[in-house]
């Protein structure tokens, strides 16, 4: 097991090195904030800063750290934990000095088992919701984490669960607080729904303002092993007026929604039948691709955004609000504009340049974008677009078309499916809607943890 930091006064230490931050007002309260699951904590958990007095989050302020570093973006309350480290919080108030959490360790070897990823709503519930995979407000719906077992036995695994909350402004109950989850095998991840049928039911209400416009729930489940308990996260959707549960790319606009890749296109709207302009690929994908807008690196080894800086393209210059994204795409292999130093980023995006930067993406460079693939081990598809043993699916892309490879490649990886007549139609526009399948599928976004 890995080491913690240390005692509160090792904390006193960090919080000593680390730079001040502007505080909100809590009337001079200095005492430490507590973290959910404290001492250690399994990847794949969230944790939750509690105060120790009564003043909510939001009056005051945090940022999280990993081995001392600082967490780019995570100033939030709480934190989805993936990466083993060390990690701790420093919290700042008004008129006191900054204040650190008792710090944790991540680490896999704490855990009989670690927390591994969610089903959420996958049925109807006997007409209480309409198993779409997403919790909308009104619901009753099943809920199902799932557990991994690193070990090397075989482990039996229940858990209990309570803590459901949310935002001020509805109503949360919890119908049922136990789960089931059977033997998990050593090495693989067990689902209460796979293992026993015996999952957890909750329901939220459906008030009429939405009491925020990025609603997320979360719930405390407490293994029943003696593991520490993990707070799992979880995006409550019907976020944009436009988008309804029926539209056929609501589930992916509410992940891009949820990871921070989008805030829409005006209040409660998202414009999802809007064509796409080539910014908006290069601001979606950089989001995408550095988990959250946050983390978009404003300077690059070829590239400083900076006012007075560099950029790779002539048309987005230093200074412009997404020099950064157009710039750390393109260091990143997935762009090189639309001729020699410049990006075309006013002009509108075509599904077959969406294909191109996606693929490029995923796979980590052009050049690792095969020439022909699989069968992949998830979807069992593959191809060939070499022309002269060519293995080709889209009735619309020849095996001897440059982009052959990429199009191909996310289909048969699950990224996209095409069209029902089995065209890819790379000519056409992109809209926003389709822009949210690409990347969605393309970078496995959730709906829970964030």
């Amino acid at each position: 097991m890995r080491t913690f930091l240390g005692s509160l006064a090792s904390a006193l230490l960090l919080a000593a090195l680390l730079p001040a931050a502007p505080a909100a007002a809590v009337g001079g309260i200095c005492e430490p904030p507590v973290i959910t699951g404290q001492a250690a904590i399994c990847p794949g958990a969230t944790v939750r800063l509690v105060a120790t007095t009564s003043v909510p989050y939001g009056e005051w302020t945090c940022q999280w750290y990993r081995d001392t570093l600082p967490i780019p973006g995570a100033n939030d309350e709480e934190l989805f934990v993936t990466a083993p480290g060390d990690y701790q919080a420093i919290v700042y108030y008004q008129g006191c000095p900054m204040v650190p959490s008792v710090p944790f360790t991540v680490a896999a070897s704490v855990c009989l088992a670690s927390p591994a990823g969610l089903v959420l709503d996958p049925a109807g519930n006997a007409g209480q919701s309409n198993g779409n995979g997403v919790l909308e407000p009104g619901e009753r719906i099943l809920f199902g984490p799932s557990w991994l077992n690193p070990g090397a036995t075989p482990i039996s695994f229940a858990a209990s669960a309570s803590n459901l909350i949310g935002p001020a402004g509805a109503e949360y109950t919890l119908f049922d607080g136990t789960a089931d989850y059977g033997i998990i095998a050593p090495g693989n991840i067990g689902n209460c729904f796979a293992g026993s049928e015996d999952c957890y039911e909750l329901a939220i209400s459906n008030p009429p303002a939405r009491p925020e416009a990025h609603w997320d729930i979360s719930l405390e489940e407490a293994p029943t092993n003696g593991d520490l308990p993990t707070v799992w996260k979880v995006h409550v959707g019907s976020s944009f007026a436009d988008v309804p549960a029926a539209h056929v790319f609501y589930p992916e606009i509410e992940k891009l929604y949820h990871a921070g890749v989008t805030a829409g296109c005006g209040p409660s709207a998202f414009c999802p039948e809007a064509n796409g302009s080539r910014f908006q690929m290069a601001i979606f994908l950089a989001r995408a691709m550095a988990g959250g807008d946050p983390n978009v690196p404003s300077a690059g080894k070829s590239y400083d955004c900076a006012a007075g800086g560099t950029s790779l393209f002539s048309d987005v210059p230093p200074g412009d609000p997404f020099c950064p994204h157009v710039n750390f795409i393109a260091e990143q292999g997935a762009t090189t504009g639309c001729g020699p130093g410049v990006f075309c980023a006013g002009q509108t995006a075509s599904r077959i340049q969406m294909a191109i930067v996606v693929a490029r993406s995923i796979a980590g460079a052009d050049q690792a974008v095969p020439l022909s693939y699989g069968p992949d081990p998830a979807t069992g598809l593959s191809y060939n677009c070499d022309p002269s043993s060519a293995d080709v699916h889209f009735s619309d892309v020849r095996a001897g078309d440059w982009y052959c490879r990429h199009a191909e490649f996310l289909r048969a990886t699950g990224v996209i499916t095409g069209y029902p007549d089995g065209s890819f139609q790379p000519a056409q526009d992109i809209t926003r809607g389709q822009m949210a399948k690409f990347l969605a599928n393309g970078f496995r976004l959730q709906l829970f943890g964030k």
